[in-house]
């Protein structure tokens, strides 16, 4: 059985629901193959994400957008590879990680309330236009893989 790419997306700290890590545990046991996880290691579900593969034994990488965005990243030391895609910090660095990170992906995970904007929102619009299966979960509520984007209006 070959090693799934699986790409993390997720809102920042003031959107978490208060049992984000379980949502999100619960979204990774979903995964049946070996899997390795790429998460773009931003404050809020990104970390929560490393911990939870840290504590369930799941491989996953770090994603860095550019330096110095990992100072304060107490999981870096456990990814099993660290990238760093951009050089510099720039206006649109992160997008450019979480295009970096879809590449290849064979699902998304995505801690997501279902908000039309903003970086977790773009990330899901583009896995789903890219064909990637998008498996998206949010405060106890979780939906399934799906590959139309008329299907992102889940919550």
């Amino acid at each position: 059985m070959s090693t799934q790419i699986v790409t993390f997306t997720g809102h920042r700290p003031n959107k978490l629901a208060p049992n984000a890590k379980q949502d999100i545990k619960h979204m990774l046991n979903q995964i049946d193959s070996p899997c390795v996880v790429r998460i773009g290691m931003a404050l809020g579900a990104d970390t929560l994400c490393a911990e939870a593969c840290f504590e369930l034994e799941i491989e996953f990488e770090a994603w860095l957008p550019c330096p110095n965005q990992h100072s304060r990243l107490h999981m870096l030391p456990y990814a099993s590879k660290q990238i760093l895609v951009s050089e510099s910090y720039s206006r649109g660095c992160m997008h450019k990680r979480n295009k970096a990170m879809l590449k290849g992906s064979d699902l998304l995970i995505a801690y997501y309330n279902g908000d039309r904007t903003g970086g977790t929102a773009h990330t899901v619009k583009t896995a789903t236009k890219q064909g990637i299966p998008v498996l998206s979960g949010f405060d106890g509520q979780f939906k399934s893989p799906v590959k139309d984007c008329k299907q992102l209006s889940l919550f």
